[in-house]
């Protein structure tokens, strides 16, 4: 590409990426990922989520209707890996019922979004 465009491009060097890096040295995407699935009576799951820049992220828990059982986090997260667990419970406390779950994910800034399923069995 220099040879090409090196003419009319005045910049050189090596890319200078502002992209957080990963514990294996990789770059952080945005990401979601679910762990401890099926989740078995007392166990918790693992919600996993990589952002690539700050931002404000929303990670909800629903029934198969669709209604939020659970919100996990509704805050600001810095860019790298973080890691919420959820023990089964509503945001009240309570037990909630065997069945399947989703977990969603929203980043309000970057507009990533993704939806995990999640069998909780009792």
């Amino acid at each position: 590409l220099n040879s090409v465009f090196g003419s009319i491009c005045s910049i050189t060097g090596a890319p200078v990426l502002d992209t957080p890096r990963s514990s294996n040295g990789r770059p952080v995407i945005d990401a979601l990922a679910l762990f401890g699935n099926p989740m078995r009576p007392g166990l918790e799951s693992t919600v996993r989520l990589t952002l690539a820049k700050r931002d404000r992220v929303e990670i909800a828990l629903l029934d198969l209707f669709g209604r939020r059982v659970r919100t996990l986090a509704s805050r600001e997260f810095t860019a790298g890996e973080h890691s919420l667990r959820w023990d089964g419970t509503d945001d009240a406390g309570q037990r909630l019922a065997r069945g399947v779950y989703f977990a969603h994910v929203r980043y309000a800034s970057s507009g990533f979004s993704d939806t995990r399923k999640v069998a909780l069995l009792r």
